[in-house]
């Protein structure tokens, strides 16, 4: 049953994903982006509920009805077309900057190799083999294993539970989709990147065929969690680039909210962000970057006060 595993979680996160897109304040819709920043709401806010109040499925049921219904009710799929009108302008989708037909056929190939990797390659189950069961805290998990945090035990635990299938099945399943989802992630983060300096697209996509060979190693080893972090670490890079760029806060509340969930993923993932971040402000304040002091220090001290106020609750629980 992993092809429908598969199919109903990359269904929500990838729909949610293109709907969303269009309202985020920026020139084009990353759907990739916005996907990983929904799954980062439902991930986190499932930990952050969790270790409140302890584990219930319902408390995951609301954040996916919240999420769905804001969506809708938002009309996200017009705001792009509205901010175009009010220019007096009428947006093809290939202006608006939505994937092409070629594009769109790439990255199925790339679903499709990670949906025949979940499907045929012996892929071990992820160190976090532990389930929640109703009413449950977060402690079981920090003394099982102090190196693993609790957002794929959470996700995966939901997942089993609602569509009855075996923690191992899910969790090939949800690596399968995490793949996808981190090569479209570097998409979005390489053209994010070059700006008005577009690669080639059989450049770009050489490169994400490259990328995905790492992918591959860590879906073999079964480090779910880890390419889970590693998907919340690109958004936190795509929007913190995009803080600098064009200092919209939300864009750096976002980072934060990404900052938070590669901490609540993996402490490997998370220990390599603080050390990339750490260089790259380093070498932005040497070379005299854009933006000014004011958007420098909301992404050296903002963004960390956003991610640990929205992991507090799992952090008081981790210390108590």
């Amino acid at each position: 049953m992993i092809l429908f595993t598969v199919f109903v979680f990359g269904a929500v996160i990838l729909g949610a994903g293109a709907m969303l897109s269009p309202a985020w304040p920026t020139a084009q819709p990353r759907i990739g982006l916005a996907a990983t920043f929904a799954l980062a709401l439902i991930v986190g806010g499932a930990v952050f509920l969790t270790a409140l109040f302890g584990w219930q499925t319902l408390l995951v049921d609301y954040l996916l009805f919240a999420l769905v219904v804001g969506i809708f009710l938002g009309g996200t799929l017009s705001v792009g077309q509205q901010r175009a009108e009010k220019r007096g302008e009428t947006l093809s989708d290939a202006d608006q900057g939505w994937p092409s037909a070629r594009d769109l056929a790439f990255f199925a190939g790339v679903g499709l190799a990670f949906l025949l990797l979940a499907l045929f390659m012996p892929a071990r189950a992820s160190d976090a083999s532990l389930t929640l069961q109703a009413g449950d805290t977060l402690d079981q998990l920090t003394q099982a294993s102090i190196i693993q945090p609790p957002a794929f035990t959470t996700l995966s635990t939901y997942l089993s539970t609602q569509l009855g299938q075996s923690l191992e099945s899910v969790q090939r399943s949800i690596g399968a989709v995490l793949g996808l989802l981190n090569v479209w992630l570097l998409s979005d983060f390489v053209t994010e990147l070059r700006g008005a300096r577009p690669l080639k697209k059989n450049t770009l996509r050489l490169r994400l065929i490259v990328f995905m060979l790492p992918l591959i190693v860590l879906f073999w080893v079964g480090a779910y969690p880890s390419m889970l972090g590693l998907a919340f670490a690109q958004a936190a890079a795509i929007f913190g680039l995009r803080y600098l760029r064009a200092q919209y806060l939300i864009d750096a509340i976002a980072a934060g909210l990404m900052l938070g969930a590669v901490a609540i993923s993996s402490f490997p993932v998370l220990l390599l962000v603080v050390i990339l971040a750490v260089v790259a402000l380093g070498v932005g304040l040497l070379r005299g970057q854009q933006g000014g002091r004011r958007t420098w220090a909301v992404l050296m001290a903002g963004v960390p006060v956003v991610a640990l106020l929205a992991i507090s609750p799992w952090l008081l629980d981790l210390l108590l």
